[in-house]
């Protein structure tokens, strides 16, 4: 699905999100914090959206993802940049040295995982590659807490998603999952208690109009 939907892929998230995409993640890389010149590894890249703008603060980047499709177009946007990388790989099972960065970031990707073990599968990963005192952080689509913006929301994802995804795309199914996935994926509290079983402390959450997005920062223990 996401081979197909590939090319199409920016332009699709940002008309479907009035360009709110972009301020989020921009808004994400920032709440992240890293130390300057610090080096992040962006688990489920895609295609390069997060990395890019990572890039542009001065960071090294490597950028993991499962689906080639997604990297090559990566690639593309990000070769400007002496400090960028991107591999093909699990987000489980990533190979790179434990403690070798200087934080971990993954965004809109967390619902895909489809359920509560391989959420914190990633959550282990990206701890085990952090360096101790490190940062992990996660932006997701997320579940508005108060019911009647619940239900606007529920809406949207329901009924405009799906045709305005389909016009762009031309894959209709691509967004019929997206709207089922923000639905079905995990409240966000129950992702934050995940974090915390996964050795990361500080964490702190910052939601986004209302919740229908959600930043997630934490910071690896430190050894002692």
């Amino acid at each position: 699905m996401f081979s197909q939907i590939s090319p199409a892929y920016d332009l699709a998230n940002t008309l479907l999100s009035l360009g709110l995409d972009r301020a989020w993640r921009a808004e994400a890389a920032r709440r992240a914090a890293l130390p300057e010149g610090g080096r992040i590894i962006d688990f489920c890249t895609g295609t390069g959206e997060l990395a890019r703008i990572f890039l542009k603060s001065g960071h090294g980047v490597t950028g993991v993802d499962f689906c080639e499709e997604m990297l090559d177009i990566a690639r593309k946007k990000c070769m400007e940049f002496r400090w960028s990388e991107f591999i093909c790989a699990d987000a489980t099972s990533v190979p790179l040295p434990n403690d070798s960065a200087d934080g971990a970031s993954i965004a809109f990707a967390l619902r895909n995982l489809h359920h509560v073990g391989k959420v914190r599968a990633v959550f282990e990963e990206m701890v085990r590659v952090v360096r101790p005192g490190g940062k992990v952080m996660f932006l997701e689509l997320t579940k508005p807490g108060h019911g009647f913006w619940r239900l606007v929301y529920y809406g949207y994802l329901c009924l405009y998603l799906p045709v305005m995804g389909a016009l762009v795309s031309g894959r209709s199914g691509a967004y019929r999952y997206l709207s089922q996935s923000i639905r079905g994926f995990l409240d966000t509290d129950q992702v934050l208690g995940i974090m915390a079983d996964t050795g990361l402390e500080d964490i702190r959450a910052y939601p986004l109009l209302g919740g229908i997005a959600t930043i997630g920062v934490a910071r690896k223990v430190n050894k002692t």
